[in-house]
């Protein structure tokens, strides 16, 4: 169902897209404005398929901002390059307000496991705690008096794990996770992001 970069979406690719995500039609129609507004030169039409590539899509202003902006896009691209929409629209519909909680804490596990080994360690949280207090790696914006000491994020870590790490192992599941998400009603507000 991919979209070529001269077709317009179609009453079913609406249809189809409203069964698939939690978007309304305006939202859709709203969701492809924002993606084909992207520079038209950075389009690459793939047979059948346009791709932005991602670069540009993690500069959109409702990503602009976000610290885990590489993040979300590498998970839900399946080409670490470039974004077709389908992807864009999966991804800002499990970042919308009608996405559920479930869904919305498998993706932010996904892509708080910066090593992608299905647990979250000391070295995924220590990423975290930096992206969460300083923004990406080597951004210029980064303001060094609001990281966060090594010794200050291990001790954050050590009372994470001391809560909500059942097993003891020192890494959190999906399952601990969600217990720790469960716990935290503002999870729910702080995974969004409006079009």
């Amino acid at each position: 169902m991919g979209l070529s970069p001269s077709v317009l979406l179609t009453e079913k690719d609406l249809v189809n897209y409203q069964e698939l995500t939690y978007f309304n039609k305006q939202e859709i129609l709203q969701a492809y404005r924002v993606f084909r507004n992207l520079k038209k030169q950075s389009i690459r039409d793939r047979g059948e398929e346009l791709q932005i590539p991602v670069q540009m899509i993690m500069n959109i202003p409702e990503l602009k901002v976000n610290p885990f902006r590489d993040r979300l896009c590498s998970v839900f691209s399946n080409n670490r390059d470039y974004m077709n929409f389908e992807e864009f629209l999966d991804m800002m519909s499990v970042l919308s307000s009608n996405a559920p909680k479930d869904l919305k804490a498998h993706y932010a596990f996904n892509v708080y496991d910066f090593n992608n080994d299905q647990r979250l360690c000391e070295e995924d949280l220590m990423q975290l705690l930096d992206r969460l207090t300083c923004g990406l790696p080597n951004d210029p914006s980064c303001y060094m008096e609001g990281k966060l000491s090594d010794k200050e994020k291990k001790k954050i870590i050590k009372e994470i794990f001391a809560i909500a790490d059942l097993d003891r192992d020192q890494e959190l599941s999906f399952s601990e996770f969600c217990h720790i998400i469960d716990k935290s009603p503002d999870f729910i507000t702080s995974f969004i992001i409006h079009l």
